[in-house]
């Protein structure tokens, strides 16, 4: 512990300790300049909240319908239990029922047996199971499924007698429905992969009824992080919910149509400068039917080799330009300039095929056909509906019937321009609004691809902590049904407080009426422990700061993604130098820690060094000069070290974080 506290202090002394550490809101004269008295430290204003949760913005086509009561069923008795998990044997069961017999043993220090249901496994009233998706079971108990639509990943859960179901509509629910059972049993809650609470540690065993289903069916987080974590806070991988197509999830239209395969014979059904598919086929209805049908027919076969995968896209390539045959021209000019127009009907035409042939497969039986939901990009020039606005209603409508997609048609929306450090609901995300709104006209099935990182400055931070649960509830309000709020996907670990980011999306994305306060309340409490209070300190000043930076340098910092965070007016020394000294209290508060409980002492040794990357960084590449050569040295080679252990690998998107070591000589 002496040398972390001599490394972290030794930044804050080296630059100049004429500097001192100064307590005044924020405004100066010259950041640069080291005799500067009004330089900017830490903040002791109140920070800035900008977070609007108010009942006008709560979403009311949520499920979540939660009734839990105390019970005086035992569980546990003497050390023991009796009770055991039942399941019906698939991959999703299994590996729910080993979660849960994991952290039962963990939060009550018992050994609970799993097995699979035999054919002949019946219910009894005075059995103390807990059933995973057995129906026989289930049926026997008297139970029914509820009336309300699940989802692929909504859950039931009901005690009958001494035996609880969880029973799901899809298999991939199960997943959630295990999580849910925890937290309202023992407590569970993961706010990062090594740190899961328990807060419930009773003999008994509550009542249980609740009908649920995430606000967003489908999610995916957006850091990088591993598959205990995915699985534990909730989340889904995206290999899990898309099919590949010839290896290539996104920008994949020229892998249904490989142009060496088809071009020579289907000239039109490429695009006049020949680096994207026509989706007119240049206005020629036979060669547009030739065209469709050939890419149901793949989506069918990959739908088949991948059996468990609910959906597949057919999106633009990774450009913005147009085709200009006569064909896009026209529909360009019916549907107010956009050419999604085509984008809509062209797959509208595909899915009708697919679904029939899927319906095929299943001898015309529609509850055992395989459900398959087919998606395009609203990206770049694909980006704006073809709609217009209801002067009677104020809402959004199609300019025609046939822009409408298809039940199983979803739009992928990555607005990669909009303002992140506000909500949707702001002035500031017009733009965004009304292009989510639009197509919200036109399909049941939004997928959201959202921003939470600086592209360009992987270890600066960017403001979206208090805005993203109001552009949660506006997304589920205008019927998206999956959300990956995109983060540091190629980063093994995320600096400035990204754990929160990914805890928060954990709790938000699935109930969007989620309290923001409560969810960072409780993630300081546990994530950081008995160093909760300077890092919320630090927490609520960096905030402060950036609110600060948008209103003085609007221009440099205004939630886009590629905003020029590293420059010394943004960040002057004082301000960091305050960090660090906060950093330095998180680890005196554990330092009793390493005698009681050494194993606790180490992880959040790790969450608060972890939190130091960011403002070490800042001086060491803004403020060298005022170091020592010698000091400056071991500095920045200590930094690398750190950023060796955590997997920083990254200085911003496709830049290795290795360049920064060469320039500094390391």
């Amino acid at each position: 512990m002496k040398k972390i506290l001599k490394r972290s202090l030794l930044l804050t002394m080296a630059i100049m300790i004429s500097f001192g550490f100064t307590a005044c809101t924020p405004g100066n004269n010259d950041p640069n300049n080291p005799n500067n008295p009004n330089e900017p430290g830490i903040t002791t204003d109140k920070p800035v909240n900008t977070v609007t949760e108010s009942e006008e913005h709560f979403v009311t086509n949520g499920l979540h319908n939660v009734k839990v009561t105390d019970s005086d069923r035992k569980f546990r008795e003497n050390g023991e239990t009796q009770y055991k998990i039942v399941f019906t044997d698939n991959s999703y069961n299994r590996k729910a029922a080993s979660f849960m017999v994991q952290h039962i043993s963990k939060a009550l220090g018992v050994s609970v047996k799993s097995e699979v249901a035999a054919e002949d496994t019946t219910y009894t009233a005075d059995a103390k199971v807990i059933v995973l998706n057995v129906p026989s079971m289930f049926t026997a108990a008297g139970l029914s499924m509820p009336s309300a639509d699940l989802g692929i990943n909504g859950y039931y859960i009901k005690n009958v007698g001494n035996s609880y179901f969880i029973a799901t509509q899809e298999q991939t629910g199960i997943q959630n429905g295990a999580i849910a059972f925890l937290r309202h049993f023992i407590g569970y809650e993961m706010y990062a992969v090594d740190t899961v609470v328990y807060d419930r540690k009773e003999d008994t065993i509550p009542d249980m009824e609740i009908v649920e289903r995430p606000d967003f069916d489908l999610r995916v987080q957006g850091n990088k992080v591993t598959s205990d974590a995915i699985y534990g806070m909730g989340f889904q991988d995206s290999g899990s919910i898309f099919i590949a197509v010839e290896g290539e999830t996104w920008h994949n239209s020229l892998n249904f149509l490989p142009k060496e395969t088809y071009q020579a014979s289907h000239r039109k059904w490429y695009s006049t400068k020949g680096n994207e598919v026509c989706y007119t086929a240049w206005g020629d209805d036979n060669e547009l039917e030739l065209m469709t049908t050939t890419v149901a027919d793949k989506m069918v076969k990959y739908a088949n080799d991948n059996p468990t995968k609910p959906n597949i896209c057919f999106t633009i390539e990774d450009h913005n330009d147009n085709c200009d045959c006569g064909g896009c021209k026209a529909s360009r000019e019916a549907y107010n300039g956009t050419d999604s127009a085509a984008v809509i009907k062209f797959t509208n035409k595909v899915n009708r095929k697919v679904q029939a042939k899927l319906l095929e497969q299943a001898n015309g039986v529609e509850a055992n056909k395989r459900k398959l939901n087919i998606l395009f990009f609203a990206y770049t020039k694909m980006e704006k509906p073809p709609v217009v606005m209801d002067e009677t209603t104020g809402k959004w409508k199609p300019i025609d019937d046939s822009v409408i997609c298809d039940p199983e048609v979803g739009v992928y929306i990555a607005p990669i321009y909009a303002a992140y450090n506000q909500s949707f609901y702001h002035e500031n995300n017009v733009s965004a609004k009304n292009i989510i709104e639009g197509w919200g006209a036109l399909s049941n099935k939004l997928y959201m691809w959202l921003y939470e990182t600086n592209y360009s400055h992987y270890l600066y931070p960017i403001n979206t902590y208090d805005t993203m649960i109001e552009t949660y509830r506006f997304c589920k309000a205008n019927n998206a049904e999956y959300m990956m709020n995109e983060g540091q996907y190629n980063q093994g670990n995320v600096t400035h407080f990204s754990k929160l980011k990914e805890y928060f999306n954990a709790r938000a994305e699935f109930n969007v009426n989620d309290n923001y306060a409560s969810i960072v309340n409780d993630f300081f409490k546990n994530y950081f422990g008995e160093a909760e209070e300077p890092m919320r300190r630090y927490f609520d000043e960096l905030q402060a700061h950036l609110r600060y930076l948008e209103a003085a340098y609007p221009a440099d910092v205004n939630g886009n993604i590629y905003n020029p965070m590293e420059q010394t007016k943004l960040w002057p020394s004082g301000t960091l130098r305050g960090y660090l000294k906060l950093i330095d209290e998180a680890y005196e508060k554990i330092e009793p820690l390493q005698k009681t409980d050494p194993e606790r002492y180490e992880v959040l040794k790790k969450h608060i060094k972890l939190e130091s990357i960011f403002p070490r960084f800042a001086l060491l590449s803004l403020y060298s000069g005022t170091f020592a050569p010698t000091d400056l040295y071991n500095a920045r080679l200590e930094f690398k070290g750190d950023c060796k252990d955590f997997d920083i690998v990254y200085v911003k998107e496709y830049t290795s974080i290795d360049t920064v070591f060469a320039d500094w000589g390391l």
